[in-house]
């Protein structure tokens, strides 16, 4: 009798779905012409939900308080690419003046630094936010820092060359993978990272020519849980931060829309390009495929129609989109042969 619980037993634990153990590699990693679109729950408080194999995470009930919509393009030709001279990919903020740099490469995902018409702010080496090629149960540890000199003046009115140091080690953990259910959908292939960030932030000046004396310093602790979906050509899909020991979250953002921005055409023969994509106050769209009197739509995400218009020029036609939200749309271009549906993101 015992034996046939036990095969009973172990046949119902065969029985049940067992997830592959994802791995994240570089071709999950951003490209130009990524954007998306990340949803912030700034409220959410509440214990971090165990690791382990074939685990189901459940955060259906993460709020949507604020959209934050993010587009990678190539770092060369942006404003500030010549501070950041490793830098492979840059994405612009919403104000249009400060853009963050970043590198994707063989071992991971990397934040260069920031540069503003007022500041530029340099990692050097670069802060880790994702490592590949990376598995269950596999640890990475990554070094990085900013020095920042800057000039003020004390209280006798004479300048003081100041020297802000941050020093951040990350430690990561794949601690583990499985299912992972948010509220615009269930996901599977998850793998979750644990980073385990200290960051030392000391100030020094320069009382004499080349000496530098240490004014203070302090150091904390800050626990990311991030999950990736692999294989995903938009990977990162839930960001958790907690307290310093990992315990309780303080704050969540999760992937909302994406899409991979290119230039499709309408036929072999008719090539049309759409341009700035991100754009933030008009669009540009030319090519073979455009005609005079070309339908040129523009949808939301669910297919609702935003704007049309009638392209007077076979050679370009704009569209001003200034009026338009921050997020995902398609531009629904009707030529003689047949329509073409393109993803554009608009991104003041």
């Amino acid at each position: 009798m015992k034996r046939k619980l036990y095969l009973t037993f172990f046949s119902a634990i065969l029985a049940l779905p067992l997830l592959a153990q994802p791995t994240l590699t570089t071709a999950d990693l951003p490209v130009a012409g990524l954007a998306f679109t990340m949803v912030q729950d700034s409220t959410y408080n509440a214990p971090i939900p165990s690791g382990g194999a074939n685990v189901t995470w459940d955060y259906s009930g993460l709020q949507n308080l604020l959209i934050d919509t993010i587009g990678f393009g190539t770092a060369a030709g942006t404003p500030y690419a010549g501070s950041f001279p490793t830098s492979n990919l840059a994405s612009q903020a919403d104000n249009l003046t400060d853009w963050t740099y970043t590198t994707s490469n063989s071992t991971g995902f990397y934040l260069d630094g920031v540069g503003t018409p007022t500041l530029t702010i340099r990692y050097n080496p670069p802060s880790l936010f994702a490592p590949v090629p990376f598995t269950y149960n596999q640890t990475r540890t990554n070094i990085a820092r900013i020095v920042q000199d800057t000039v003020i003046i004390d209280t006798t009115g004479t300048p003081r060359n100041v020297r802000f140091i941050q020093n951040q080690r990350g430690d990561f953990l794949a601690d583990g993978y499985g299912t992972l259910i948010l509220p615009n959908g269930s996901f599977n292939n998850i793998l979750r990272m644990k980073n385990t960030e200290l960051t030392t932030d000391s100030l020094l000046v320069e009382l004499l020519p080349g000496t530098w004396t240490l004014i203070t310093s302090s150091a904390s602790q800050t626990t990311f849980y991030r999950y990736f979906e692999a294989g995903s050509p938009s990977s990162y899909i839930l960001g958790i931060e907690a307290d310093s020991l990992g315990v309780n979250a303080v704050n969540s953002e999760y992937r909302g829309q994406w899409v991979l921005l290119n230039t499709p055409t309408l036929t072999k023969d008719e090539e049309l390009s759409v341009y700035p994509n991100p754009a933030h106050d008009l669009l540009t769209i030319q090519g073979a495929g455009l005609k005079q009197r070309s339908s040129l739509t523009i949808t939301d995400a669910s297919g609702r129609i935003i704007l049309e218009r009638l392209a007077v020029s076979a050679e370009r036609a704009t569209i001003p989109v200034d009026a338009l939200s921050n997020g995902m749309y398609y531009l629904i271009v009707q030529g003689e042969t047949g329509s073409s549906r393109i993803p554009i993101l608009i991104q003041h």
